[in-house]
């Protein structure tokens, strides 16, 4: 987990926790990515996932990177569409509907670094 800090005073702005080689050796993974609401707004995360993309394809060791997504958070789901998640993976989500049912989607993203297929 990476802590995400402002340039100028070091305050926290967020956080952002990764995982090399999950679930394939192929795929770099975002577990957790979290703007605090006083930055949310700004370009600030699409900003930090372009940086990612670009840190990630430079190591050319992974050919797609990819991240799950709670179908009822529409602010996530238009977020890393916007951010080039363009594929749906697969859909999964609790067997029985209610209001308090959970259901998310996969999704990814193709580099082509040299891990590219």
């Amino acid at each position: 987990m990476e802590s995400i800090r402002v340039k100028d005073t070091s305050l926290l702005m967020g956080l952002l926790a990764t995982y090399h080689g999950f679930p394939a050796a192929d795929v770099f993974w975002i577990h957790t990515l979290a703007i605090s609401p006083e930055y949310q707004g700004q370009g600030y995360g699409p900003e930090l996932i372009r940086g990612l993309f670009h840190e990630v394809e430079q190591l050319g060791m992974y050919s797609r990177m990819q991240l799950y997504v709670y179908l009822k958070n529409w602010r996530a789901l238009r977020f890393w569409t916007r951010a080039g998640f363009d594929r749906v993976v697969e859909i999964r989500g609790d067997k029985v509907y209610s209001d308090q049912a959970q259901a998310y989607v996969l999704l990814e993203k193709s580099l082509s670094g040299e891990g590219a297929q």
